[in-house]
């Protein structure tokens, strides 16, 4: 909820205008294409990567039958609404040229009734929304982790559980590797690169969505709504476009680095897992 905050202020901050006959500022006219909708469609999808969290963590949620579908299509449903309602207004109470350059848009839309302080709320908003992001996508990807080296493609570290079952090797891995990134992204130098990194995960997680979406057509688990699957993995196709050929070469170039990781992650794990598979023989009894 308070992430959301500076999302309705700007909806409320329009319908006031619109209510007491103030202008509002007018859209700027953009000419439609394809690639104009495939780049809008790869920003717009960064800002939702990771809706697909719920289903990962379906084998420890409870009734996930029933919470996770809900999970999954209602919380992304709300949260394309929020978005493309706060996005428009925000663009109603800034001229196109001020939008086009800000670096905090909300907070400049809501500076006339608020002032100065404006951007210090913005700025507090951002920071709880960002901790509890970082929360959430470190269960996540610890969950993910574990999911794989129970399959043996990562190493057995990742697959340890504590006393309640959670996946605490991951969960340490992975905090290790956000706080170097975050230490990192403090430095000027590194901005940039953190940036490109940024993007380069988010085309990587396109290779999760088409792999999945074709996945479902080869294995018919969709009935008769194969047409959902086939619209997603143009989706992803597109999405790739848009994303620009460097971006998309060095996120398919992420995926397939993972390939060696399996591999030793396999070879290392393989002798393990056969002694624990093979049957202890009984002990002979003495003559």
């Amino acid at each position: 909820l308070i992430k959301i905050v500076p999302l309705i202020a700007v909806v409320i901050l329009v319908l006031i205008r619109l209510g007491t006959s103030q202008p509002v500022e007018p859209l700027e006219p953009t000419p439609l294409g394809i690639a104009p909708i495939t780049i809008a469609g790869a920003l717009m999808l960064f800002s939702l990567t990771g809706f697909e969290a719920a289903a990962v963590t379906a084998n420890v949620t409870k009734d996930s039958t029933s919470t996770v579908p809900v999970a999954t299509i209602a919380g992304t449903g709300f949260t394309a609404v929020i978005y493309l309602l706060s996005t428009v207004a925000a663009l109603m109470l800034l001229p196109s040229a001020i939008a086009a350059k800000s670096g905090a848009p909300f907070a400049d839309a809501i500076a006339p009734i608020l002032g100065p302080i404006a951007g210090m709320l913005v700025a507090i908003i951002a920071a709880i929304s960002a901790f509890g992001t970082a929360n959430a996508l470190l269960l996540f990807a610890a969950e993910i982790s574990r999911t794989l080296a129970q399959a043996r493609d990562l190493p057995r570290i990742f697959g340890k559980t504590n006393s309640v079952g959670a996946p605490a090797g991951a969960v340490l891995v992975c905090a290790g590797i956000a706080a170097v990134l975050v230490l990192a992204s403090s430095s000027k130098n590194f901005v940039a690169l953190y940036v490109f990194i940024t993007l380069v995960s988010t085309v990587a997680a396109l290779v999760l969505y088409a792999v999945c979406a074709a996945a479902a057509l080869k294995l018919r688990v969709t009935g008769g709504l194969a047409i959902i699957a086939v619209i997603a993995l143009l989706y992803s196709i597109a999405m790739f476009v848009g994303a620009g050929l460097e971006a998309t070469l060095w996120g398919l170039g992420l995926a397939i680095a993972g390939l060696p990781v399996r591999a030793i992650s396999r070879w290392l794990n393989g002798s393990s897992r056969v002694a624990a598979e093979r049957p202890v023989a009984p002990p002979e009894s003495a003559s």
